[in-house]
């Protein structure tokens, strides 16, 4: 008798930054009402498909944009690729995720976002912390693959105005 094995978590992650927030960076965050967490643009590959192109789908798909709207980085950030149950999980999974760097450039488009209530704009601190200042828990599987890879660190998000 065959051993069921759960399939891959393959996916693409948009880290979706914003320096338009009074010269201090800042990270999309999609709100889940269902779950009641946050979490990233998230994609899946289709058929012959690359995850840059996925992510560039589902970038769009998600705000509600055309795909000239943003810019999505050649290469991914980071690919992170792992066998393990994670501390929130009981299964054993093989991860594979891909981090592409995207801006969002068009003052109407960051319009658009700062006037949606299921996107917010959360800083480096609150992702590595894996919850926002208000209490808003990150998806965990989020969480852990943000802190794994070091992709954001806790301090990016600190304001780049020093006084000299």
């Amino acid at each position: 008798m065959e051993e069921f094995s759960p399939p891959p978590y393959r996916k693409a992650i948009a880290l979706i930054r914003n320096f338009d927030t009074g010269n201090m960076l800042r990270w999309l965050a999609v709100y889940h009402k269902k779950s009641r967490t946050l979490n990233f643009v998230m994609s899946d590959r289709l058929e012959g498909e690359s995850f840059r192109d996925s992510i560039m789908r589902e970038v769009a798909w998600q705000l509600d944009v055309e795909r000239n709207d943003f810019l999505t980085s050649k290469m991914a950030q980071l690919n992170l690729e792992f066998i393990e149950t994670l501390p929130h999980t009981s299964t054993e999974l093989h991860y594979h995720v891909a981090f592409y760097n995207v801006e969002v450039y068009r003052p109407s488009i960051l319009e658009l976002i700062h006037g949606r209530n299921d996107l917010a704009w959360v800083t480096s601190e609150e992702i590595c912390d894996r919850k926002t200042k208000l209490g808003v828990p990150f998806d965990p599987t989020l969480g852990y693959l943000i802190n794994r890879s070091a992709v954001i660190q806790h301090w990016e998000s600190a304001d780049s105005k020093r006084d000299l």
